[in-house]
C-alpha cells in the first residue's frame, strides 16, 4: 500500500470564515425599540474562551452605563447562561446557541466579536473589540453618526 497517496504532501485549509456584512440579515430575531433607530449591539462570544469570560463583568458595566441596547449570545448551555446572568446580574438577554453554530449561522471565526444591528434586523457593523468599552465605544460612535 502506498500511503504517500493516501496522505498527499501539502496542507489542507479550511476556507476563512466571512463574517456578516453590513447590509445583510442578522439570523437572531431582536426585539427592538425601532423608533430609537439606536443599534442593537450582540456579542458572540464561548464559554471555551477565557477572553470572553474574562471581558463579561466589562461589558456588563458598559452596557449598564451607556444603557446600550444589547444581546449576548453564546455557545453556553441554557442553565449556564442562567448562571451567568444571575452571577453578572446582566441587564441583557443571554441566548444559547450550539458551538457550530458560531460559525455556521452566526459567521464568526474568532470570540468575542460584535455585531451593530439595526431595528428592522439588518446588520450595520461588525467588529472584533478587546473590551467592553471599546465596544461600548464602537456603539456610541455608529449611533451618533446615524442620529
Amino acid at each position: 500500500m502506498d500511503f504517500r497517496a493516501l496522505f498527499p504532501k501539502g496542507s489542507k485549509t479550511a476556507s476563512p470564515i466571512e463574517p456578516l456584512r453590513p447590509g445583510q440579515p442578522f439570523p437572531l430575531r431582536l426585539q427592538a425599540d425601532a423608533a430609537s433607530g439606536k443599534p442593537i449591539a450582540v456579542a458572540v462570544l464561548s464559554l471555551y474562551c477565557s477572553h470572553c469570560i474574562e471581558m463579561l463583568p466589562e461589558l456588563v458595566a458598559a452596557v449598564d452605563r451607556h444603557r446600550i441596547p444589547f444581546v449576548l449570545v453564546s455557545n453556553g448551555s441554557y442553565q449556564e447562561n442562567e448562571n451567568i446572568a444571575a452571577y453578572f446580574k446582566a441587564p441583557f438577554p443571554i441566548v444559547s446557541v450550539a458551538e457550530e453554530e458560531l460559525q455556521s449561522v452566526y459567521r464568526v471565526a474568532q470570540t468575542p466579536y460584535f455585531y451593530l444591528v439595526q431595528p428592522e434586523g439588518i446588520v450595520a457593523d461588525s467588529f472584533a473589540a478587546e473590551s467592553g468599552q471599546e465596544m461600548a465605544d464602537r456603539w456610541l460612535r455608529f449611533g451618533a453618526s446615524r442620529v
